[in-house]
């Protein structure tokens, strides 16, 4: 038992080591770009958003945080801390741990890992972005909206195209470079005694997956077809309940 306590304790010393060391990894990263204003307090040019993907696949729910705990310490840091932030926070870790998620349900019995080295990978990897990138831009908007920062109808689309771009393109190149150094490299060690586990049921996997393709398809109506405009409850309402849906369908 005295063994199984130690073991666990250092377990947990190196997932908060780990963490630490992705959390300050995105924040320095967001910090570098804040003059690359596209909505000034808001949003701008975003590489960092090419990280949640990769953090959350390699590393589950540690590294869903360490989105999270980045954004918002840069936000902090740089300057532009507001209620929004709170959205930013909870759009931050559900870009990292919705894939990771869905990716557990869906993979097959002798993956542990996704490791984009066919052309079904490069497709899940895909469909993760996607879905990735529309768990932002369904999440952060509601809070900027409430408070007056920006229109959700607005800044949905802005979101989901910056995310996405962002992950598919420059994600991919990132996470095969981390993944030869976590998975094959001399990180090896430490991730097969952090690495997040999670059991994902297929119906659970495909349900999350549902749910985050209803956010886009219906924010995407939305954003198209609805006055730019604040405190439209039909938006605010719809995609709030959608919202709520994904947060529970990523804990359920």
């Amino acid at each position: 038992m005295l063994a199984g306590d130690i073991m666990r304790t250092g377990n947990m010393t190196e997932k908060l080591t780990v963490g630490a060391l992705l959390t300050a990894i995105f924040a320095v990263t967001a910090l570098a770009f804040k003059g690359f204003v596209i909505i000034p307090g808001i949003t701008e040019i975003r590489p960092v958003n090419a990280f949640p993907i990769c953090f959350g696949l390699l590393f589950g729910n540690v590294g869903a945080i360490a989105c999270g705990l980045g954004n918002f310490i840069g936000d902090l840091i740089g300057g532009t801390l507001t209620l929004g932030s709170i959205g930013g926070f909870i759009g931050n870790y559900a870009m990292a741990y919705v894939p990771f998620r869905v990716w557990r349900g869906i993979k097959r019995e002798n993956e542990e890992v996704l490791l984009l080295g066919s052309w079904r990978h490069y497709m899940l990897f895909f469909f993760l972005c996607l879905l990735s990138s529309t768990t932002a831009a369904g999440i952060i908007p509601l809070f900027t909206d409430i408070i007056q920062m920006a229109p959700y109808t607005i800044l949905f689309g802005i979101i989901f195209v910056n995310d996405f771009v962002a992950e598919l393109f420059l994600g991919t190149i990132i996470y095969k470079f981390l993944a030869s150094i976590v998975i094959y490299g001399v990180l090896r060690p430490t991730w097969l005694r952090i690495r997040d586990k999670t059991i994902v049921s297929l119906r659970q996997s495909f349900s999350l997956a549902i749910i985050t393709l209803l956010c886009l398809v219906v924010g995407g109506v939305f954003f198209f077809t609805t006055p730019k405009g604040y405190g439209n409850t039909v938006v605010l309402y719809t995609m709030g309940i959608i919202s709520v849906l994904m947060v529970v369908g990523m804990k359920a």
